[in-house]
C-alpha cells in the first residue's frame, strides 16, 4: 500500500516539476521575444547626430557683385523650418539666406554673392534651442562692400531677425561682438558654436581683409540670443 502511495507521490512531483519547467520556458521565451522587439525598434529609431564643429571659414573665390533684384528676393524659397531672410535694422540690412554646402563639414562656406548670406546646414534651425551659424562676405574683389561689411560695428543690445520659409519670425539680441586674428580663428570658431546661457544662439561670421586678397586677416563674429 505504501509503495503505491510513494509511486503516486513521485508521479505528482514529476508532473509539478514538468509544469514548473514549462512555465519557466514560457516566461523565458516571452522575455526573449520582448527584448528582441525592444532592441529592434530602437535600432530603427532615428539617432541624433552631433553637429560638425566648424574650424575654419572658406575663402570667397570671385563672388558675384550683382545685387539680387527685389523679384529674386521675393521669389527666394527654402524649406519651412530653414532660415530664409536675415534682417539687421542697425545696419539697414535685409538679405536672403541661402543654404551653404561644403565637401568638408568643418569648413564654414560663404555665399558666392556679396549681397547674400549663407546658413551653415551643419548648425541648427531657428526655434530648436541650439545654435545657428550664418556667414556673409565683408567685401568683393573690387572692394565693393558686402552684406557683412559692418558686422563688427554691431553693439550689445542690437537686434537681428530671421524669417523662416514658413514665415515664422525669430528675433535675437546681440550679446557679444568679437574680432580675432586669423591665426586664432580655429579656436574662436569652436568657442562660438555653443549656446550662451543655455539660450538659442545665433552666430554671424565674416572674414575681414584690407584688400581682395584670398586670405582673411581677421574674423568678425557676432553672438546673439533668442529674445524671449
Amino acid at each position: 500500500m505504501s509503495l503505491k502511495i510513494n509511486k503516486t507521490a513521485n508521479n505528482i512531483i514529476k508532473v509539478v516539476g514538468w509544469i514548473v519547467v514549462l512555465i519557466i520556458i514560457i516566461l523565458m521565451t516571452k522575455i526573449l521575444i520582448w527584448e528582441h522587439n525592444y532592441y529592434d525598434s530602437k535600432s530603427r529609431e532615428r539617432r541624433a547626430t552631433a553637429p560638425a564643429v566648424i574650424t575654419e571659414i572658406a575663402s570667397a573665390i570671385k563672388p558675384s557683385e550683382i545685387q539680387p533684384s527685389q523679384h529674386e528676393i521675393d521669389a527666394h524659397q527654402v524649406a519651412a523650418d530653414e532660415p530664409r531672410y536675415l534682417s539687421i535694422p542697425r545696419l539697414g540690412l535685409d538679405q536672403l539666406i541661402i543654404a551653404g554646402t561644403s565637401v568638408n563639414a568643418h569648413v564654414l562656406q560663404v555665399p558666392d554673392n556679396i549681397y547674400e548670406t549663407a546658413w551653415y546646414a551643419g548648425s541648427s534651425r531657428p526655434g530648436t534651442g541650439s545654435y545657428i551659424v550664418i556667414s556673409g562676405l565683408a567685401m568683393g574683389d573690387s572692394g565693393q562692400k558686402g552684406a557683412f561689411s559692418d558686422l563688427d560695428s554691431l553693439e550689445q543690445g542690437d537686434t537681428i531677425k530671421i524669417i523662416t520659409g514658413s514665415g515664422d519670425s525669430f528675433t535675437y539680441v546681440v550679446q557679444i561682438v568679437s574680432i580675432t586674428d586669423s591665426s586664432n580663428a580655429e579656436q574662436q570658431l569652436i568657442e562660438v558654436q555653443k549656446p550662451i546661457d543655455d539660450k538659442e544662439t545665433l552666430v554671424l561670421v565674416t572674414g575681414l581683409k584690407s584688400s581682395a586678397a584670398a586670405t582673411y586677416e581677421s574674423i568678425a563674429m557676432v553672438q546673439a540670443t533668442l529674445q524671449q
